[in-house]
């Protein structure tokens, strides 16, 4: 039961009796099943051909839905990149389109809208990404203007009512076009991490205070001056760089390549707004292979963080795989496990990896492509183990990436609903779209094919594939279903304290009637029923049941006695001697529902009077089967009036009583 209590504070006359009805409020309903929006499952942004629609399917458990549309962007689609509001049911992606613009979109559970355009310019990369602040639910894009020297970068923020307007961020480190941007968020925080390189091959980041919504400003100087060059291409033309915190203690790891230079660099800051960088360093002689085409991947619940790259440098010829272990301190695990991939090339993402846990076991998986054969191309880091394992066999399952492999992108994401399975979405060399499900019961992996009919969702992916589709699960969790009763403030906040006061009597030698009334704007009675069930009965009773009495100090007066002429201005047969009767009118209150629900199926209680064994308490108002659900109503205006017996002591009387909701 949830209670709010109240005391007031009145002025009183002379031999006055002032009645003060304290109120409480109790809740009853059949138990339910907690359960997140569509929990476990997701969505996928995708392209196709010259459509100037981007499509999607929803994801619900392994089965996908018929093809639909997002709103035109205006020209054949390049890039989207989506992500998943952890507050609400709500996804924005991103798209750019063949002419450079970025247009936002917003799902807002049921349908897309169109929400703003930006020119960022076309590259070979995204020049923008999205991030939610994980507490308030806040979303950022962070975006490139496709201009040099000052404020080459702007944002807007989404705080799930309205956007900010686009505010200007200068990259001090950086003066190019910015080519390429990352954020990441902290978990369980209002922060985030950026960084974005330029068309000088420049990297830099900063650090986003959204509790504040300031910025705490870039490293002393540049990351890095000359980040790694795809197939000599003026421009950044892959994942060069990634960044990703620690989730145990809030650290942020930053890892880039540098250009014809067999090692990766890394750059750490410390957790918080108070945080500072580090110094950019080396990875050291274990890595083999040079930063080119990367990805990180936090391990939930530790300081781990999951290298994976693929590059066409190694000091030598030819396109190596490497994967790598960073234990929150130091790099380890080192493996360069294939030494025969698909060449790199502009504007792919050869390479994916993500967590899996069950229990206490936990793995580190990585796809990658290595152009021998048809189908998923991995291997997993066993965290118990603290080893990587051999290259597994493909994963061919129909219908399989072509022979020459998912070459042009693969993303791997783990559900946040059961973190032993993730959803693979891969862009083969034929530019066909793939789906597949892992799955890891704490022993071994079970690969599964998810295409609907055995038949890729899009076989005309547009041919900038790296990030022509993107998936995520849905990230929010709301509140169970509930049937609730609260009392409410004009603006719908709970009253702490609730209470009424009934009109002032004079002490008097006669029986009298003081009134008041239940419900006004500043406590409303505030019913919700986000349950599937909607039939309810609201009603009032006293806390203390049939034998509570209004009271001061040690005088009293009954609420349930009926004897007398007229009823309750003498003692009954009950068991104590005082005399006193309240009784109620529900039937003249007011009910107002929440914008776009009905009273439909709402029946107003009857006017009535507590009667000790006889009538204990009060029906307000009654709900039936025809009543609305995931609504809530609003109910002022219920009558009360009181017999006050003869011969009462002045004083100022209180009652409490309940108002209690109960589920038909």
């Amino acid at each position: 039961m949830f209670r709010w209590l109240s005391h007031s504070v009145h002025r009183q006359r002379a031999a006055c009796i002032c009645a003060l009805l304290v109120l409480f409020v109790g809740l009853s309903w059949p138990a339910v099943r907690t359960e997140a929006v569509a929990q476990g499952d997701g969505m996928m942004v995708y392209d196709e051909g010259t459509v100037q629609t981007p499509r999607y399917r929803t994801l619900s458990g392994t089965t996908w839905s018929a093809e639909s549309s997002l709103p035109t962007a205006a020209a054949t689609n390049t890039y989207n990149i989506t992500r998943a509001a952890p507050t609400r049911n709500e996804l924005i992606t991103g798209v750019v389109n063949a002419s450079g613009t970025l247009t936002i979109y917003r799902w807002n559970g049921t349908t897309w809208s169109n929400e703003w355009t930006i020119a960022t310019g076309l590259g070979n990369v995204p020049r923008f990404d999205i991030a939610y602040e994980q507490s308030s639910g806040k979303a950022m894009v962070l975006y490139s203007r496709n201009v040099a020297t000052t404020n080459e970068l702007a944002y807007r923020i989404w705080d799930g009512t309205s956007w900010t307007t686009a505010t200007n961020l200068d990259a001090v480190r950086t003066s190019g076009i910015v080519q390429y941007v990352r954020l990441a968020s902290r978990a369980g925080t209002d922060e985030l991490a950026a960084a974005w390189g330029d068309a000088n091959f420049d990297l830099s980041a900063n650090y986003f205070d959204g509790a504040n919504a300031v910025w705490k400003g870039e490293p002393t100087a540049a990351l890095e001056t000359a980040l790694t060059i795809t197939s000599a291409n003026a421009a950044i033309s892959s994942r060069v760089f990634d960044l990703a915190f620690e989730q145990t203690s809030g650290d942020l790891l930053i890892v880039w390549g540098k250009n014809v230079t067999a090692t990766p660099s890394y750059v750490t800051r410390t957790a918080g707004v108070g945080g500072a960088w580090g110094t950019a360093t080396s990875g050291g002689a274990s890595f083999k292979t040079a930063g080119q085409d990367m990805q990180l991947a936090s391990e939930p619940g530790t300081n781990y963080i999951a290298y994976a790259n693929v590059s066409a440098y190694n000091g030598a010829t030819g396109n190596y795989a490497e994967a790598a272990m960073w234990t929150g301190t130091a790099w380890a695990n080192f493996d360069n496990y294939d030494t025969i991939i698909s060449a790199m090339g502009i504007s792919l993402a050869r390479t994916s990896v993500a967590w899996l846990k069950n229990g206490t076991q936990s793995q580190a998986v990585v796809t990658y492509d290595d152009s021998a054969s048809a189908g998923v191309d991995w291997i997993a880091f066993n965290k118990n183990t603290d080893a990587w394992s051999a290259i597994r066999i493909d994963y061919t399952g129909a219908p399989a990436p072509s022979s020459t492999g998912p070459g042009g992108a693969m993303y791997l994401t783990t559900n946040p609903f059961n973190t032993s399975e993730a959803t693979y979405v891969a862009v083969d060399a034929t530019n066909s779209l793939y789906t597949k499900k892992i799955s890891f019961d704490g022993a071994l992996f079970t690969w599964t094919s998810t295409e609907t009919g055995g038949v890729v969702p899009e076989a005309s992916i547009a041919s900038k594939v790296g990030w022509a589709a993107s998936f995520v699960y849905n990230a929010y969790i709301p509140p169970p279903p509930t049937l609730s009763v609260d009392i409410v403030d004009a603006g719908g906040v709970t009253v702490a304290s609730p209470s009424l006061v009934m009109s002032s009597i004079a002490a008097s030698g006669s029986c009298q009637t003081t009134t008041g009334t239940l419900g006004v704007s500043a406590q409303k009675i505030h019913v919700s029923n986000t349950t599937a069930t909607p039939a309810w009965t609201l009603s009032i009773a006293a806390t203390a049941g049939t034998t509570g009495n209004w009271s001061s100090g040690g005088a009293t007066y009954d609420f349930n006695d009926a004897s007398g002429s007229p009823a309750g201005c003498a003692d009954g047969g009950d068991a104590d001697t005082i005399a006193g009767q309240l009784s109620a009118d529900p039937s003249v209150s007011t009910i107002t529902p929440q914008s776009g629900c009905t009273t439909t199926g709402l029946t107003k209680g009857t006017v009535g009077a507590f009667n000790q064994g006889v009538t204990d308490n009060i029906t307000l108002v009654n709900a039936s089967s025809s009543t609305g659900t995931n609504c809530y109503w609003d109910i002022i205006g219920t009558s009360l009036s009181q017999k006050v017996p003869e011969l009462q002591p002045a004083g100022t009387y209180s009652l409490p009583m309940t108002v209690t909701i109960v589920a038909n």
